[in-house]
């Protein structure tokens, strides 16, 4: 088992929304939100044209700053991940069920002697049971993320366009790979993309959020996402930010990362 030790859930705790999340409670154009548009003069009946009457939304880039604008999907991250830390200091529990490190004392009836009896009572309730800072404990062991297999892309064959609007807007791949197809828990699956925009990519800003795993009939494992959460990162970096066309099937990621996140209770 390989077991990541840059994210710890101690050092990188996984915030309860991802980016793609944020941006549909906000109902944003997703192709505008992940940086992308077409000319009108090589597309001239897109319904997402980069200028016009038509262009309802602005683009938003990887980095406010070098777009010249007040944010871009890097502070939301930046900012999603202090709101979590924060909320939890503020309420004393997570917004959604996590992985959390916290260090518990047992007192005993000697510590009365030493003056401590009166903490007993913050870590058991009148029952006896664990009490934690985070309320309520769902499991305790150790967090696991384990890399399972890197699995290839097929831009022409796998990016598909499901609405028939003209943009690609899913990805399906078909996943036969023994380290994945023999999992039984598919809910604790987790895709990546490879590579990042940046030496300093948070692990968790890789992730491919939300994404579908299911079985089929075969014993394979298919996994679908949303093609704009497939986009090579490596075209969100650089000081000149390009506006990337969805029908341009080289701009999306040809290798994906099937990773396992799991509980172990032996840990």
């Amino acid at each position: 088992m390989v077991v990541c030790e840059e994210c710890k859930p101690c050092e990188a705790q996984r915030p309860p929304i991802g980016l793609e999340d944020f941006r549909r409670v906000l109902r944003y154009n997703p192709y505008y939100f992940w940086q992308m548009a077409q000319e009108e003069k090589a597309h001239p009946d897109t319904p997402i044209p980069r200028y016009g009457d038509g262009a309802c939304e602005h683009v938003v880039y990887e980095s406010g700053g070098t777009a010249g604008l007040a944010g871009g999907r890097e502070d939301v991250w930046r900012a999603i991940v202090e709101l979590s830390r924060r909320w939890v200091a503020y309420a004393g529990f997570f917004a959604a069920p996590t992985y959390a490190c916290f260090e518990q004392r047992f007192y005993d009836a000697y510590d009365w002697l030493d003056g401590l009896g009166a903490q007993r009572w913050a870590g058991q309730s009148g029952k006896g049971q664990m009490v934690a800072p985070h309320k309520y404990v769902q499991a305790v062991g150790v967090e696991r993320l384990e890399k399972l297999a890197t699995v290839a892309v097929d831009v022409e064959a796998d990016v598909a366009d499901e609405n028939g609007d003209g943009l690609p807007d899913t990805v399906t791949v078909q996943i036969g790979d023994q380290n994945v197809t023999a999992q039984a828990e598919l809910s604790e699956l987790l895709a990546f993309r490879v590579g990042g925009s940046g030496d300093d990519v948070d692990f968790w800003q890789r992730e491919i959020r939300p994404a579908c795993f299911a079985r089929l009939a075969d014993g394979r494992v298919q996994l679908t996402f949303r093609s704009w959460l497939g986009v090579a990162p490596a075209l969100y970096g650089g000081f000149a930010p390009a506006v990337l066309d969805p029908a341009d099937r080289s701009i999306y990621i040809d290798e994906v990362e099937i990773w396992r996140r799991w509980h172990d209770a032996g840990g």
